[in-house]
């Protein structure tokens, strides 16, 4: 492994960029572990889908006093919650404009081949930010999901490598899936391993150039077409489960009186949508697509030619629904509603 010793100088001020929570102990816990009081903590993503037993509002509030437990007991310099949504990051590049980058030395990013839009987003954009400051500033990207292929530093964390397991550990509800602790435990001593220490355990980073163009255009988009799907599979799975417990869409439409109901989006899950709702007696008046689709029941219009009136308007294109509601509104569509939202709150994680 040819890689050198990281040195941390007493006026470092060192920024911890993580996707999710746990991602900054998994990656970086020996390094909060001895430099904490000079370390802040970013956190991108709210951590909503890390269970697929518990409701993503819910996950989402156990996962923040985690990491805000975490924190406090580590004692780091700051500490700040973004709070985008899980999963959301890739194609949102503006989820970095709050984040002042120009006071620190060194800052560390996750691997952007890591095997998660998130993190491969959150490499990214902050790179793209970085690149603009007029200063030299240290990057590395630290491994999470996937170890690094080329390591350029790494640091000794023999005597924090329990201290780092803590600060895993503080996440219970992912260890409880997955033994992160372990896994870090046996990477971290593989890392010293590699450089002929076997007796140590060394956390690894890989230096990264600011000018550097680590991820393609066809990467980018790559990432954003396997987002996509995730995203469809999340619900397909959410809704199977509400079905099972006799919840259905249908129902809850009936209880607020939406009869009147338009579908936006006509791929595999518009036709779902579109069944469910002709066996429950409420058959949509309009399918909204901008393709040149059609259907055997129901009529197809483009946007531009809809029905105003409709009581809602579910939006089945969930990945892109925010864009598709801005364009609806401003066509004079109101009660714009993505299928994720109906689904969430069949299961009780919506309440508004």
């Amino acid at each position: 492994m040819a890689s050198i010793p990281l040195t941390v100088k007493k006026d470092d001020y060192i920024l911890i960029l993580a996707p999710h929570p746990d991602d900054e102990a998994i990656g970086m816990g020996g390094m909060l572990a001895l430099y904490a009081p000079q370390c802040d903590v970013i956190v991108m993503t709210d951590g909503s889908r890390g269970s697929k037993s518990i409701p993503p509002q819910v996950e989402s509030e156990i996962r923040k006093r985690q990491f805000q437990r975490e924190m406090e007991y580590i004692s780091v310099h700051a500490y700040k919650w973004m709070g985008y949504p899980d999963g959301s990051l890739l194609g949102q590049a503006e989820c970095m404009d709050a984040i002042d980058f120009s006071p620190y030395t060194k800052i560390f990013l996750p691997w952007g081949n890591d095997n998660h839009s998130d993190h491969t987003a959150t490499f990214i954009y902050a790179m793209e930010k970085i690149k603009k400051i007029n200063r030299s500033i240290e990057v590395y990207q630290y491994e999470v999901h996937v170890p690094l292929h080329d390591i350029t530093d790494y640091l000794d964390i023999t005597d924090q490598i329990e201290e780092k397991c803590k600060l895993i550990c503080f996440h219970e509800d992912q260890i409880e899936s997955v033994p992160y602790d372990e896994i870090v435990k046996s990477l971290d001593k593989y890392r010293a391993c590699q450089a002929k220490n076997a007796d140590r355990y060394f956390e690894a980073y890989l230096k990264t150039e600011v000018s550097e163009d680590i991820i393609s255009n066809d990467g980018i988009e790559r990432e954003m077409e396997i987002q996509k799907y995730r995203q469809f599979y999340r619900l397909l799975i959410r809704w199977i489960q509400m079905t099972q417990l006799g919840r259905r869409i249908s129902d809850y439409l009936k209880e607020r009186a939406w009869n009147r109901i338009s579908i936006y989006g006509y791929a595999d899950i518009g036709k779902l949508l579109e069944e469910e709702l002709y066996r429950a007696g409420i058959p949509p008046i309009e399918i909204i697509d901008k393709r040149k689709v059609t259907s055997e029941r129901c009529k197809v219009v483009e946007p531009s030619d809809g029905q105003r009136d409709a009581d809602a308007v579910i939006v089945t294109a969930v990945s892109s629904y925010d864009l598709i509601k801005k364009e609806l509104s401003l066509d004079g569509y109101e009660n714009i509603i993505s299928l994720q939202t109906l689904i969430e709150k069949l299961d009780g994680t919506v309440t508004k």
